[in-house]
């Protein structure tokens, strides 16, 4: 009993530990600033004499949430490798239900790393999370599709197992979308940060006591 609780507990709380470090560590690679207006309110006398002052103003201090969310929620599912991996060479002597699961080891491996890197802003992250996406959708549908025929073929004597496999597909399925939001927020973070002519370009990246707008 207390080994498997100590298993548990692992889980539960080591994924949660590994991400916060992580996450703390690295803010400051996502800091952004830029330049603001002095004075927002129009003034027509102003605008005559030109370009209002600025100021750099701190616009995001650390990971967007889903970016946050979605790096906690594919380190989870990376832990899930070990036991996908068990069922896999359970599979391979069963049902041949090893053909999906030990892809979807390799996939969670990949997942669990995309949690990490996106916390990390590195640069291949934008690209490893849509091909995990891609990978996940069609490792999904061979699911499915292997479910089907597991209760075509055996009928409900498998038809836990099969309901096994469909739930853990439609909860994957919904991580994938995740992942591809994310690569679309990485890339309009990339986007935002190698324009040339952006205010406050130089200051990104560098801890400031600047006034602060907003936290996405």
């Amino acid at each position: 009993m207390e080994p498997a609780l100590g298993i548990v507990t692992l889980f539960a709380f080591g994924g949660l530990f590994t991400y916060t470090v992580c996450e703390r560590r690295h803010r400051r690679s996502w800091v952004r600033c830029e330049d603001r207006p002095v004075d927002p309110i129009p003034d027509p006398l102003r605008r005559e004499a030109g370009p209002a002052p600025t100021r750099p103003v701190l616009v995001q201090r650390r990971a967007p949430k889903t970016i946050r969310e979605t790096a906690l929620w594919s380190i989870y599912m990376g832990q899930m490798s070990l036991p996908g991996g068990l069922l896999g060479l359970f599979g391979l002597m069963a049902c041949g239900i090893g053909l999906v699961s030990i892809p979807g080891m390799i996939l969670a491996v990949r997942i669990w790393r995309l949690g990490y890197a996106m916390l990390r802003r590195d640069p291949g992250a934008e690209a490893e999370a849509r091909k995990l996406h891609r990978f996940a959708v069609i490792l999904n549908v061979a699911t499915l599709a292997i479910a089907a025929v597991l209760v075509a073929l055996g009928g409900w004597e498998v038809a836990g197992l099969s309901l096994v496999m469909v739930v853990y597909a439609a909860i994957s399925f919904l991580h994938a979308a995740a992942m591809l939001r994310c690569a679309e927020l990485l890339a309009a973070d990339t986007r935002l940060r190698a324009a040339p002519d952006r205010p406050g370009a130089m200051m990104q990246g560098v801890g400031l006591a600047a006034p602060t707008v907003g936290e996405s």
